[in-house]
């Protein structure tokens, strides 16, 4: 494969960002020719990292061009698309809503959907939107496909006019059919669960969720770059493409609708924004997670404290480094990669995304965030 990745030179763009209105620090290391090694190890098209480092950015940088095959070089406020990464967004979402009395944690699913309780399979109507969020409902897993959902079904829910409509038929078509596991026995990975979590919300709130993400998150935050679906648009190359492995080479994908989840599937993983903004929202939590939001409260994010390997959006882990209790979380639409490291105890955290998903890409990843750990965390490992 042709040797097409580009160092940009960005000190131009981190000179702006000091004028941006969130923490940063001073000055903002340059982290491109850092990413080249793994850049080419992966013969990625592109890669982006962000640092935070004491409650602000310490260091950011990309490498690599948007598109295989275009010399379009990417740059650090291009959008790349979060995929799973999402989740943590939309649990958010829901803490913010809870804070303000629009519904409780211990909402049940006949609380939201009562005209649905008696389709409902019998292990559901006490299932709360906690369990939901936390991977505890024992709903249908929906990560490869969208089982149990059929062709037809996914025709007639894409032929409903509105976002509501269509998560409520999602939430009664799942809720009709029975649990993958007896839930609230144990963790089990499910976008279903985001998908019925978001349509509770959208019954308490009376708006749709990409509504009120924009509302309660991208707005207050200033991520003006956030949205749904594919970075860019078709014909064009002003944002990154995604890109698949196939026959040995990085085939990329035009930023259409059909490539990406569907729309539905949006509170679980479709969101897409630049490192930078995504930052914004980690910032965000960093602050709460002490105390220090104005916004978001402490108390709220209780749920990451209790005892548990999953919750709010987040896989939890000890880690020496982090001063403990750590977050992460992994995304993809199987044609993007996005990988986030968090500690709060350090205000620290690290963000990587690539426009590309295949072989190898996880692993490289979450090499990529051990570098910035070693190298920003003294004693890291």
């Amino acid at each position: 494969m042709p040797l097409l990745f580009f160092r940009f030179g960005i000190g131009l763009t981190l000179l702006c960002l000091l004028t941006l209105p969130f923490a940063m620090a001073a000055p903002v290391e340059d982290l491109s020719s850092d990413l080249l090694p793994f850049l080419e190890e992966g013969q990625l098209p592109a890669l982006a990292v962000v640092v935070i480092g004491d409650g602000a950015i310490q260091a950011a940088g990309v490498a690599g061009v948007r598109k295989v095959g275009d010399p379009a070089r990417a740059r650090l406020e291009d959008t790349f698309h979060l995929g799973s990464c999402t989740k943590a967004m939309t649990a958010t979402l829901a803490c913010l809503l809870v804070q303000e009395g629009k519904l409780r944690w211990e909402t049940t699913l006949a609380d939201s959907f009562p005209e649905l309780e008696e389709q409902m399979h019998p292990a559901y109507p006490d299932v709360t939107l906690q369990a939901c969020l936390d991977h505890r409902a024992g709903l249908p897993a929906m990560t490869n496909g969208c089982a149990p959902l059929t062709a037809e079904d996914l025709a007639t829910v894409a032929a409903l006019p509105s976002l509501r409509e269509q998560r409520e038929r999602v939430c009664q078509l799942v809720l009709s059919t029975s649990p993958e596991v007896e839930p609230g026995t144990k963790v089990h990975y499910s976008n279903g669960g985001y998908i019925v979590g978001a349509a509770v919300l959208e019954r308490a709130t009376g708006q749709d969720w990409e509504t009120l993400m924009r509302r309660y998150l991208f707005d207050p935050l200033g991520m003006a770059s956030a949205g749904f679906g594919p970075m860019g648009q078709p014909g064009a190359v002003h944002a990154p493409w995604q890109h698949v492995w196939r026959d040995g080479a990085w085939l990329p994908l035009s930023p259409e609708p059909a490539h990406d989840n569907p729309v539905f599937m949006g509170p679980a993983g479709r969101v897409h924004c630049s490192v930078l903004d995504w930052s914004r929202y980690i910032l965000f939590l960093l602050r709460a997670c002490r105390g220090e939001d104005g916004v978001l409260r402490a108390e709220s994010l209780a749920p990451l404290w209790r005892d548990s390997d999953y919750a709010l959006g987040w896989m939890i882990q000890e880690r020496a480094w982090g001063g403990g209790r750590v977050f992460s979380h992994a995304g993809t639409n199987n044609q993007n990669f996005a990988l986030v490291w968090m500690a709060p105890r350090k205000q620290f955290a690290v963000l990587v995304a690539t426009n590309a998903m295949g072989p190898g890409i996880e692993a490289l990843c979450d090499r990529v965030c051990a570098a910035m750990i070693q190298r920003f965390i003294q004693n890291g490992e």
